[in-house]
């Protein structure tokens, strides 16, 4: 059989068989290098050209509002050094983002804040027939961190969460209904050498929430995994009401933490009262529940 007819090849052939001296196989060698590089220069081009790769995306945006004894302002700023995208998702290289709000006014304040950096980040989302939805998302080297802080004549609270994780992902099902609203709705995900810190506290009333919260927990590991389920019970004769289940058990290997609280709220912007409770040990190996049952609205997107 006659050897293969490539530029490498062809190359390390004639030397090792004396048909081709070494100056001219490596001066071979450098041209077909060059010829390679030229073409991948060529297809970027043309890929950045019809739109399939996006470099140096970004934007930012701001705005303030003032009002009877209320001032807010907001910000935002995000982007990637290259975007994939694709029908039903994108890739980013190099991506961060970043937001803020705050917001004064008479009878308290409001302060959130959010930032997080990915060197690789994909997401993606599908349909069937309407009957089922799929949804996940990937980050490599991922660092992210939020809080909040809400103060009130009559309660207050403050929720915050840090993270950072060599390789994390999620992805989950749902089952009939809607894409925020599924009948059935499974979800896992997992990380890589990880660590997470949180903690959510509320007394009284916030202006958002009204009721008691406390939640805390802090964990490092070399893996994690996680996996729960959520179930959207309608109510007859309520179209615009459900009951919803939410719970998980997650479980670690190689780390130390832990996570414990409880909650009983009602959440004004949700119109749904949330009863529910968690709790994590972790010494070298771990496990984890948790669960939240809400009666309300039907809500109107999809919350973390």
């Amino acid at each position: 059989m006659a050897p293969r007819e490539s530029p490498v090849f062809s190359s390390a052939f004639g030397l090792l068989s004396g048909a081709m001296k070494p100056a001219t196989a490596l001066k071979y060698l450098e041209q077909s290098a060059a010829a390679a590089a030229t073409a991948a220069r060529e297809r970027l081009q043309k890929a950045v050209k019809d739109g399939k790769i996006k470099l140096l995306q970004g934007g930012a945006s701001g705005s303030t509002t003032r009002g009877p004894g209320q001032l807010s302002a907001e910000g935002r700023a995000g982007g990637s050094v290259v975007s994939i995208p694709g029908k039903n998702g994108s890739v980013e290289l190099l991506q961060a983002s970043a937001e803020g709000s705050a917001s004064l006014r008479k009878d308290g304040m409001d302060l959130a804040g959010r930032a997080e950096a990915n060197l690789v980040h994909a997401r993606g989302s599908r349909s069937f027939m309407g009957f089922v939805q799929t949804s996940g998302s990937a980050d490599l080297l991922h660092a992210g961190a939020d809080g909040a802080l809400r103060l009130r004549d009559y309660g207050a609270s403050m929720t915050g969460n840090a993270g950072a994780a060599v390789l994390q992902g999620e992805g989950a099902v749902g089952f009939g209904g809607d894409k925020v609203n599924p009948y059935v709705r499974v979800e896992g995900g997992g990380s890589v050498l990880s660590a997470h810190a949180k903690a959510d506290v509320l007394v009284g009333d916030d202006g958002k929430r009204v009721g008691l919260s406390g939640h805390v927990g802090a964990d490092a590991q070399l893996a994690e995994g996680r996996v729960g389920g959520e179930y959207n019970i309608p109510i007859p004769f309520f179209p615009d009401k459900s009951i919803t289940i939410r719970t998980g058990l997650s479980g670690s290997a190689g780390g130390a933490g832990g996570a414990v609280g409880g909650h009983a709220y009602y959440d004004r912007e949700e119109g749904r009262v949330h009863v529910g409770g968690e709790g994590e040990a972790e010494l070298l190996l771990g496990a984890g529940w948790d669960v939240d049952i809400s009666f309300g609205n039907k809500p109107k997107q999809r919350s973390k």
